[in-house]
């Protein structure tokens, strides 16, 4: 919902972020970095094309994979949360909200008016908002794993010859093959 997104940016910008909250980004992006650098050498070609195009119209640096590694990674261990902070606030209060909606057209009434979402932006705008508490235990999962369920059909996504499987559950898996990665 667009309210829930604005008012988690008028979270931040009352109360900033707490040094958990940069704890969990800070892993979770390390893991993100190690991951790319892991694949270094399978880089696709639109991704060496877009590291051209932003380096000839903007000049951005076309650093090795070593250099980038561990550039991302020194940024990581020196950012603090008072920095994320001031950036957040120096950016956030310059920009006006964008938002294009898109859905069918049977969705009729449910999509909100240009009226509504300025009522939206109005309301949540400087409304006080209690600061999220920060503790810093990270969130293990998003849900109870589903229980173990048996493959009840062993067959093929026609007309290619992709691996499909239905658990008992009713759940449907396509197994997707890759040579991408090898490890």
């Amino acid at each position: 919902r667009i309210e829930a997104l604005l008012v988690e940016v008028e979270r931040a910008l009352q109360h900033g972020f707490g040094e958990g909250e940069l704890d969990r980004e800070r892993e979770a992006l390390r893991a993100f970095f190690e991951l790319q650098y892991d694949e270094r050498d399978t880089k696709q070609d639109h991704q060496w094309a877009s590291d051209y195009v932003e380096h000839f119209l903007g000049g951005a640096p076309i650093p090795d994979a070593d250099e980038w590694h561990d550039l991302n990674l020194r940024l990581l261990d020196e950012m603090t949360a008072a920095q994320v902070e001031q950036t957040f606030r120096a950016v956030v209060p310059e920009t006006e909200p964008f938002v294009i909606i898109v859905a069918p057209e049977s969705a009729g009434d449910a999509i909100p008016t240009e009226a509504d979402l300025a009522a939206i932006v109005e309301a949540v705008d400087g409304a006080a908002v209690d600061p999220r508490p920060d503790d810093t235990d990270a969130i293990d999962t998003l849900m109870d794993p589903p229980d173990p369920a048996e493959v009840t059909v062993r067959g093929r996504v026609t007309p290619t010859e992709i691996p499909q499987l239905t658990l008992e559950n009713g759940v449907t898996v396509v197994l997707l093959p890759t040579e991408i990665r090898r490890d």
